[in-house]
């Protein structure tokens, strides 16, 4: 008889244990077929990120801006959404058994508009051959930053660059498998090298879901590890070094025309420059 009880006793313990770990569950997947990201103008929707600004994580979409998290415990967030040269978009949002709430249908807007296809490279991280990115057009277009005025020292006016982009543009990128730093390996081998050259920003964003990193901005002549994969490039071009801050990835745009701030009489110059805004995509392999 004590036995019986005795084992009553465990069964119900647990089962205790058991309903108290699925209350407070957190390995949660959420449903990538249902929440997704567009960009305005565009047929490929991958690399956008998606940050959940409480946890400090993200994830990136697919192809199709589809995306997920893996481990995410209930709760309400903020749900940060962006993507280079597209408006930021925040909301909140509400995970709960698995689903988050409201479901997430939306498309991100261009803040440059541009009217060039990205050119494609494969880029072999075993030989030191140099690689162009180049640009097969030869036409001048206007790169509108935004509809609305932003505000240049006392003066407002709406924002255009024009470009004429020359024919056949060439941008260096340079695999470098000879010069390998300490910090190029890790446990699954060299990830591969490259060298950086000509004047400008460049932001490459992984195009792969597997690849969950942050942006990787490179200057002039620096040095930087990748892993094979797919690549976004962007890039600005300018005659001189420095651009105005306007045209960083990372400029936060709705701050810049609710609280304008005046330019420097250098970036002032710079609007007078020609100046280039090109998309590209990089296939790196082994």
């Amino acid at each position: 008889m004590n036995g019986k009880i005795f084992l009553l006793i465990i069964l119900i313990g647990l089962l205790i244990t058991n309903n108290c770990e699925q209350s407070t569950k957190t390995d949660i997947i959420l449903n990538r077929n249902i929440n997704y990201i567009r960009l305005e103008n565009q047929s490929d929707h991958s690399g956008i990120i998606v940050l959940l600004k409480e946890l400090n994580i993200f994830t990136i979409t697919d192809s199709l801006g589809f995306f997920e998290f893996d481990s995410i415990p209930d709760g309400k967030y903020s749900l940060i959404i962006k993507y280079p040269y597209f408006r930021r978009k925040e909301m909140s949002v509400k995970v709960e058994n698995g689903q988050i709430s409201p479901i997430i249908n939306l498309e991100l807007k261009q803040l440059i508009q541009f009217w060039i296809e990205p050119s494609e490279t494969t880029i072999s991280l075993n030989n030191s051959d140099e690689y162009y990115f180049r640009l097969p057009l030869f036409k001048q277009y206007s790169v509108n930053i935004s509809d609305q005025p932003v505000q240049l020292g006392t003066r407002e006016f709406p924002l255009n660059v024009h470009a004429l982009v020359p024919q056949n543009f060439d941008w260096p990128f340079i695999p470098n498998p000879d010069n390998r730093p300490d910090y190029c390996y890790d446990k699954y081998g060299w990830l591969g090298g490259v060298d950086i050259e000509g004047g400008g920003l460049i932001t490459l964003y992984p195009n792969d879901t597997t690849l969950f990193m942050e942006p990787i901005e490179l200057n002039k002549f620096e040095k930087q590890c990748f892993k094979p994969g797919t690549y976004l490039f962007f890039s600005i071009i300018a005659d001189l070094i420095h651009f105005p801050e306007y045209f960083k990835a990372d400029y936060f745009w709705a701050d810049s025309l609710t609280n304008p701030k005046p330019l420097n009489p250098l970036n002032k110059t710079l609007l007078k420059k020609k100046e280039l805004f090109r998309p590209a995509i990089i296939y790196l392999k082994n």
